[in-house]
């Protein structure tokens, strides 16, 4: 195989056909409003094709989209990369914890091309709280101080690079997360880290994906970018609206 990775999932259709869209038809509001809320574009969907064939066996299975990687084992991909089975490994940063904990093969990072100009597009998780919920102190002032707490540099610092699992003098690689914060790329020991020395310049030139996806919006988009791929590759192991209700 060229590459492994998960195909499937809530967010992975939608972030994958938008890297897509974007990739065919430029970054603007009418592209995103358009990728959103229009119909499938046949082109963008061919693009995800040919990346999906990228996994395709000898034999012909594909397990990045019949469900092998999406419902296996916790790093089972990560473990055929890290083996040798595949040229690359396409997935979040982090998912290189497992190909990294067994030291077995050196890695170099690259952006996924999902069209033919791609647009580095990157898109993090919020703390929110319940103004219904969190409204008056001390819950506004526990809320505050424990988004303070997580947000600082130390903590995510301790989180990226697994210090919790250091313990005792336990060798084991870092996460790699990628923070949304500019204070923890400035820390020194991130700096040197030859991973996020490479995203670095990635995140720097990075558009904001749409930050304002209603859960409807969301189960609609998949269903009818799922319904686009199984169209193309009927083995696609993806959920698709029909006309007596959803088929896996």
């Amino acid at each position: 195989m060229k590459i492994v990775a998960d195909f499937d999932g809530r967010f992975q259709l939608y972030s994958m056909y938008l890297n897509a869209y974007v990739a065919r038809h430029g970054y603007g509001e009418s592209q995103i409003h358009d990728a959103l809320r229009g119909p499938t574009d046949p082109a963008a969907i061919a693009d995800l094709v040919s990346v999906a064939g990228g996994c395709a066996a000898p034999g012909g299975d594909n397990p990045c989209i019949d469900g092998k990687f999406h419902k296996g084992d916790d790093g089972a991909m990560e473990r055929v990369f890290a083996d040798g089975g595949a040229a690359g490994d396409v997935g979040y940063s982090e998912r290189s914890f497992y190909f990294e904990l067994g030291k077995e093969r050196a890695f170099a990072l690259v952006p996924m091309p999902y069209g033919p100009t791609p647009v580095n597009l990157m898109y993090v998780d919020a703390l929110v709280d319940s103004a219904a919920r969190c409204a008056a102190n001390p819950c506004a002032a526990d809320a505050a101080a424990f988004a303070k707490f997580l947000d600082s540099p130390d903590t995510r610092s301790f989180i990226a690079f697994a210090d919790d699992l250091r313990a005792g003098g336990a060798s084991v690689p870092p996460r790699h997360l990628l923070p949304a914060t500019r204070s923890f790329y400035a820390l020194p020991r991130v700096a040197s880290d030859p991973v996020y020395a490479a995203v670095a310049p990635v995140i720097a030139s990075a558009r904001p994906m749409p930050t304002v996806i209603e859960a409807g919006m969301l189960k609609d988009l998949d269903g009818r970018i799922c319904a686009a791929l199984k169209t193309r590759l009927p083995t696609y192991a993806c959920t698709a609206p029909t006309s007596q209700g959803t088929s896996q």
